[in-house]
């Protein structure tokens, strides 16, 4: 009677050890199927992240041309502040629009444009273009009020400054004391795919040296 008692519960435990190893099985195969889920996700949202920061940065580029340009069109001859140019640094008067005195004004609280001064600089240790900004008073006194990050994330940039000669056209990455006929900014950045691309943009400054203000003067 004990033995024939005996085989059933041992046939019971061998079918539920069995069953138990299919569920094991089931569990390690759906287990990879979602970990294989997860990480094809992740990739494909890595994609689209690299490729929304290349955009990212080619906008930021054209914002900053934008910016740069309406400031270099709107620069002039100032003895007081002097167009200063290098390949990574420039430095030029133009119109900047700042807050009125409170004590001219104490009632005004709009922007008003006046007569300042730029900087842009190149920060190869951050790989950032930094842009400070002067009113008349801290322009004349050698000061500045604003600063912050014009571009982010970029691998360098250049300005180049031309104007013409009696030899013809001629350009520098070195300029002081002498507003140029345009500026030609080049800036290079990675890509996507770490690849290096580069951005060229030629602006023209409409008071700038040019031969026909030449022929005038002489």
């Amino acid at each position: 009677m004990v033995h024939s008692k005996t085989q059933p519960h041992r046939a019971m435990k061998q079918k539920s050890f069995g069953f138990t190893l299919i569920e094991i099985l089931l569990v390690v195969s759906l287990m990879a199927m979602v970990g294989l889920s997860i990480y094809s996700a992740f990739a494909n949202g890595l994609k689209v992240w690299d490729r929304g920061k290349n955009l990212n940065a080619q906008e930021d580029i054209m914002i900053f041309f934008d910016r740069i340009g309406a400031e270099l069109r709107n620069s002039f001859r100032f003895s007081k502040v002097p167009f200063y140019g290098r390949s990574q640094r420039v430095v030029f008067p133009t119109m900047v629009k700042v807050l009125p005195d409170p004590k001219m004004n104490p009632e005004e609280n709009s922007y008003i444009s006046q007569i300042g001064k730029v900087e842009y600089e190149f920060d190869v240790v951050k790989d950032q273009l930094i842009r400070r900004e002067a009113s008349y008073g801290q322009a004349i006194q050698g000061r500045f009020s604003e600063k912050g990050a014009a571009l982010r994330g970029i691998r360098n940039i250049e300005f180049k400054y031309y104007f013409p000669d009696e030899h013809g056209e001629l350009f520098s990455t070195q300029i002081i004391d002498d507003l140029p006929a345009a500026v030609t900014i080049e800036v290079e950045y990675f890509d996507q795919g770490g690849e290096v691309q580069k951005v060229i943009k030629t602006i023209n400054i409409p008071l700038g040296f040019s031969e026909e203000t030449e022929d005038e003067s002489s």
